[in-house]
């Protein structure tokens, strides 16, 4: 098939005047665009306009199929009316010289159709429920839970355990509630919605138990640390040794007190950690015992210095 020449300018006067007495609309025209698409042109988005590119992509159409180049355009308006833009793109080779790619073009552009027609389908199944959705979803499925006044206090305290504070459980789930609820939905990973469905609540009551029995088992060492320590019996004077001890290895304790307060069980649970051990705040005779020897020096100097006033008094008398 013979390859048709560039329009000359009166050529492409003639095919101005052929389209502008068809006056195709913006509809119209984005129907050339997406026929064209079809035909495997690459016109990404039907703007309704006919610029360079739906331009070019025309002349090379008119060329790959040997229509006239003057005549064309006026018909490819004139086909658009009657919805047979791609019919006639496939028709027209089929009346000069290959049938048989005439009919696998037919088969093409039927093909695509049906493809275009069912992809609008398809997205609308597949398009994600918007948040507004997901949250009357939510609604209703908690709703259908029916929490009674107590299960509210009980999800309040399970989320207050786990940090996402509520400090008062009222039964109540107010805004702070709803925020709590999201945070810790966020942190699971799940969606944001700040009501509870049947499996959440499941997953928030065994986490609250699991670490309600890991705070008892903190608080059972702490227990039995305190225990050991009162145990002891240590008096005024040992409490100092101990404050003395701490301040030597870098445990600030500017003064010894004999007394343990706030800043003395930080300074041995911070003693603690340094060695490995349970961080309770309280000493046994076994860290004891290993606390005085690790400040041997500082305490010999303490007990010194404490000796000394008593050995100036008894000189004098």
């Amino acid at each position: 098939m013979a390859v048709k020449p560039i329009l000359s300018v009166k050529d492409r006067e003639r095919a101005d005047t052929a389209e502008a007495t068809v006056v195709p609309s913006e509809r119209e025209r984005k129907t050339v665009q997406v026929a064209l698409y079809s035909l495997g042109h690459e016109i990404p988005t039907a703007t309704g306009y006919f610029g360079p590119r739906t331009r070019a992509i025309l002349v090379e159409t008119q060329r790959l199929s040997g229509w006239q180049n003057v005549e064309v355009e006026a018909a490819t308006r004139k086909g658009v009316e009657d919805g047979a833009l791609v019919e006639s793109a496939a028709r027209k080779p089929a009346e000069g010289e290959d049938k048989a790619m005439a009919e696998a073009a037919r088969r093409q552009v039927a093909e695509d159709s049906h493809l275009k027609a069912e992809e609008p389908a398809g997205k609308a199944e597949a398009k994600p429920k918007s948040s507004v959705e997901d949250r009357e979803q939510a609604e209703r499925a908690e709703a259908a839970l029916v929490l009674s006044e107590q299960d509210r206090k009980a999800v309040q305290v399970a989320l207050n355990s786990l940090g996402h504070p509520i400090p008062t459980a009222t039964g109540y789930f107010g805004p702070r509630t709803r925020a709590m609820i999201t945070a810790w939905q966020k942190k699971q990973g799940l969606s944001e919605t700040g009501y509870l469905d049947a499996s959440q609540l499941v997953a928030l009551r065994e986490q609250a138990t699991l670490a309600k029995h890991t705070d008892e088992a903190k608080l059972d060492t702490r227990q039995q640390a305190e225990r050991a320590e009162a145990g002891l019996s240590l008096s005024e004077q040992d409490r100092k040794r101990v404050q003395v001890a701490l301040n030597s290895l870098g445990h600030p304790i500017p003064t010894a007190t004999g007394y343990f307060g706030p800043r003395t069980r930080a300074m041995i649970t911070a003693w603690q950690k340094a060695q490995g051990l349970p961080e309770t705040g309280y000493l046994t005779e076994v860290q004891l015992t290993t606390l005085q020897r690790q400040a041997a020096l500082a305490l010999a100097k303490y007990d010194k210095a404490q000796m000394k006033p008593k050995e100036d008094g008894l000189g004098t008398k």
